[in-house]
């Protein structure tokens, strides 16, 4: 009996030790891009840096990744991908931050760019250049 009553004490003692582990909320999330700088006309072969506009949403938040999707061969939808680190006091913000994008022309043609501009539920918004590819 004693044995029952001392196993069942030190299960109990594990799980009422709260952890910080369960009130950690981090991770990743999609945030947006509010302004992006691209040429009219990029050359076949060439690599590429665009300045893009990325909303910081809170103090919270930082910039990790740009995530790309290729839609097909003319169409490139782009969104930016922020760390959220929740200490419990977030403060909102308005901040932007101008990060690198980089590209390298590998087709001819018109390339659509779209980048993820809105991202509330139910409501996705983009930003769209229009680019040609041109031969060297």
């Amino acid at each position: 009996m004693k044995k029952i009553i001392s196993i069942t004490l030190v299960i109990f003692s594990f799980f009422s030790c709260e952890s910080d582990d369960f009130y950690d909320r981090s991770g990743t999330e999609v945030g947006t891009i509010s302004f992006a700088n691209l040429p009219d006309e990029l050359v076949l072969g060439n690599s590429y840096q665009f300045d893009l506009s990325v909303d910081q949403i809170s103090d919270c938040h930082s910039f990790n990744r740009f995530e790309t999707e290729v839609v097909n061969e003319n169409t490139i939808v782009v969104g930016a991908i922020l760390n959220f680190n929740d200490n419990l006091s977030c403060e909102s913000s308005d901040d932007v931050n101008i990060r690198t994008y980089d590209y390298e022309a590998t087709t001819s043609g018109t390339i659509t760019f779209r980048f993820l501009s809105d991202n509330t539920p139910g409501n996705q918004d983009f930003i769209e250049h229009e680019v040609t590819v041109i031969e060297p």
